[in-house]
């Protein structure tokens, strides 16, 4: 999926690592989160892409969801349940933002 997160008040780091950016729930057996893109800007680091104060930045996560076999057949759902971020890059994940989520979710059917 893809969503934007706009900076108020001063700059912010989001880490590149979508395990650390990303807490999600899930009603699939396992879960992985690979990547978490945005295009290259000034001030991004090694680890983290920066947001410039006013900004906002858009951001695509992809990850993959599967039942591990043995589990029931069914559509299963994963969920973002918070957006970490900091005022450093390192590590970039001082604070959460917990509400205006609940469009950051992925559904799809899987065999067991």
């Amino acid at each position: 999926f893809i969503f934007s997160l706009k900076a108020e008040g001063k700059d912010v780091y989001i880490s590149k690592d979508p395990t650390v950016t990303l807490d999600v729930d899930t009603t699939a057996q396992d879960h992985t989160l690979d990547e978490l893109n945005s295009p290259a800007k000034v001030g991004d680091t090694f680890i983290a892409y920066f947001i410039a104060s006013g900004s906002t930045r858009t951001f695509e996560v992809k990850g993959s969801m599967d039942n591990g076999g043995g589990a029931t057949a069914g559509t299963k759902s994963l969920w973002v349940t918070a957006i970490n971020w900091g005022l450093t890059d390192t590590p970039p994940d001082d604070y959460a933002l917990y509400f205006g989520l609940d469009a950051l979710k992925a559904s799809r059917y899987l065999t067991n």
